[in-house]
C-alpha cells in the first residue's frame, strides 16, 4: 500500500529535512509498529504563536 501526506499551509509552507520519505514494513504479526518519522518547521510559528 502507498500512503500519501500533503500538508498546505495559508501563509509560508512547512520545511521538511528531506523532500521525499519512504518507509518500509514487512508482513508479519507487528502490534503498533512504528514505520518512520517525519518532522518539519513552521516559519510562521513566531508571527502566530498561540499561548
Amino acid at each position: 500500500a502507498q500512503v500519501f501526506i500533503n500538508v498546505i499551509d495559508v501563509d509560508e509552507p512547512p520545511v521538511f529535512n528531506q523532500t521525499e520519505y519512504k518507509f518500509s514494513i514487512y508482513e508479519g504479526p507487528f502490534k503498533n509498529p512504528i514505520i518512520g518519522a517525519v518532522s518539519a518547521k513552521d516559519p510562521d510559528e513566531a508571527a502566530y504563536k498561540i499561548r
